[in-house]
């Protein structure tokens, strides 16, 4: 870099020059935060204007309209998967006014760390001067087949909105620029209500269901509740007034669906910008309802160990790799930021060993340094330099376990260390009570279900000969039904009307492919 020529005329600001420009971040930092990167002060470093006020020599550095608009643009989109819309965006973002958006979680399971993944996409959107709104989505949890019970929507919220502030300020990020919403305290209005009759009106089961098909819990019969929730969540885009809706690729059928029907009601299509999802340790999706699949944000540093210890990592397979997929969308944004280097313990063999100084492209991200006991050091700038060793098997999955383990405890740290208090143990605890699991329990007669019913029907059952389906009346409205070994009764036109105790309350389970949902304990002659 070269100083100015009105610079050579100073000395002292020749010197000064010089030696923050050895400190790239340094100087970053301490210019005025307009949203233009350092590269790009580089670059244009002689436009750079000299003013003389008070005796006191201030630089100042006015970056052109379009540089601000295309690097939020850039910001913005790092790190996505996918954005529906960007031409919108773009314009207005060349308006010079900050985007709209709104992130929203149903407030369901036990928070995990692949929300680690939304949250730096937040700070990114805050750094692009965005205005975010964080919905809590208690509604929407319980209409997804009931995750949330109705009894504990407000505690849950509760602990939501508690655990996510706390990931923001142990992250570094204000909490003071983000608005925070509960979706009862407007979905519940009458312009709202309208609104979800309005939508009704127009949507075709069909297309209701498909847009739920990677979010709703999918079942063989379906409730109501789950085809409303694509549409409250594209209804929610216009009650909240926002330009944008963010979320995982997941959510893509819900965004198109929204896409699709927010114009027939009069309203404005909406952006929709997509991240990634981190998979599951064990594969496939993370789920806060697959406990070996997940890494609590409140498990401790053993059972971080143990789960990372049993992840699915097979050697030289980046393709279906969750471990790789934190590293790449947790680890590098949030722990080896442009100011720091991350320090992880690699055993790195020593004819493979390079260094590689050059910053990770991109806005977020840093220097990824890997040690072998401090004989050995590697430099990772890329995740795409750690996937090409680790295929290559210069990375052991043991190597690669070490180094995840060690960057989610710290960040995982701070949060457990919120959590400690009485007050906040006791909210997770009433948000989430704990099951009977296991163990011995005593038998108690009176917690059978028994009843006196009938037969109504019996059949033969069409792939197991010598073993019949008995249709049951219990004097309830639900389908009862057993599986009884045919020589246990004479004829079995004989059993028609016939009298029986029942045992209703048993767990749901299938014999012979067929659905039980009552045993047969005693059948009168």
């Amino acid at each position: 870099m070269s100083a100015p020529a009105t610079f050579r005329e100073r000395p002292n600001i020749l010197r000064w020059f010089r030696h923050i420009s050895t400190h790239p971040r340094e100087l970053a930092d301490a210019l005025p935060d307009t949203g233009v990167a350092f590269e790009e002060l580089k670059l244009q470093v002689e436009l750079w204007s000299q003013q003389q006020s008070d005796g006191n020599v201030k630089l100042t550095w006015e970056p052109s309209r379009d540089q601000v608009w295309e690097h939020k643009s850039r910001m913005i989109r790092h790190n996505l998967k996918e954005v529906l819309g960007e031409d919108r965006m773009e314009d207005i973002l060349k308006e010079g006014r900050g985007l709209r958006i709104y992130w929203g979680t149903a407030t369901t399971g036990r928070i995990h760390i692949g929300y680690f993944v939304p949250m730096a996409k937040i700070a990114d959107y805050l750094k692009a001067g965005c205005e975010v709104t964080i919905l809590f989505a208690d509604l929407h949890a319980y209409l997804d087949n009931m995750k949330a019970p109705w009894e504990l929507l407000k505690l849950r919220a509760r602990y939501y909105e508690v655990i996510i502030k706390t990931i923001m300020l142990s992250l570094g990020i204000s909490i003071d620029r983000l608005k925070f919403v509960l979706g009862s305290d407007y979905q519940l209005s009458k312009e709202y209500t309208l609104d979800v009759y309005r939508l009704s009106s127009i949507i075709t089961q069909h297309d209701a269901k498909k847009a739920g098909a990677e979010v709703v819990k999918q079942v063989d019969h379906p409730l109501l509740s789950g085809l409303l929730y694509p549409g409250l969540q594209a209804l929610d885009e216009e009650h909240l007034h926002v330009d944008a809706q963010f979320g995982g690729v997941d959510q893509r059928k819900i965004f198109t669906f929204a896409e699709k029907y927010l114009p027939q009601l009069g309203y404005t299509k909406r952006i929709h910008l997509m991240s990634p999802l981190v998979p599951g340790l064990s594969g496939g999706k993370m789920s806060a309802s697959e406990e070996d699949s997940k890494i609590d944000l409140l498990d401790p540093p053993h059972v971080v160990k143990r789960k990372i210890k049993k992840a699915f990592c097979e050697p030289k397979n980046i393709t279906d790799n969750g471990l790789l997929s934190i590293v790449e969308y947790v680890i590098f944004p949030l722990c080896c930021p442009p100011k720091g280097n991350c320090v992880a313990h690699f055993t790195v063999p020593p004819d493979e060993f390079r260094k590689n100084e050059t910053q990770v492209e991109g806005l977020g991200g840093g220097l990824l340094v890997t040690l072998d006991s401090g004989k050995k050091t590697k430099t990772y700038t890329s995740v795409r330099d750690l996937e090409s060793d680790f295929a290559a098997g210069d990375v052991h999955p043991g190597e690669l376990k070490d180094m995840v383990e060690h960057y989610l405890n710290i960040l995982l740290v701070p949060i457990r260390a919120a959590f400690t208090s009485a007050d906040k143990r006791d909210l997770v605890n009433r948000a989430y009570p704990k099951t009977y699991k296991g163990g011995v329990d005593e038998l108690k007669p009176w917690r059978l279900d028994l009843c006196v019913g009938t037969i109504i029907k019996a059949e033969n059952h069409p792939d197991s000969s010598g073993y019949l389906i008995l249709h049951l009346n219990d004097g309830s409205l639900e389908r009862r039904v057993s599986v009884v070994p045919q020589d246990s009764f004479t004829e079995w036109k004989d059993l028609l009307g016939r009298p029986v105790i029942l045992l209703r309350n048993i767990a749901p389970t299938k014999t012979l492919g067929i659905q039980v949902t009552a045993l047969i304990l005693y059948a009168q002659k």
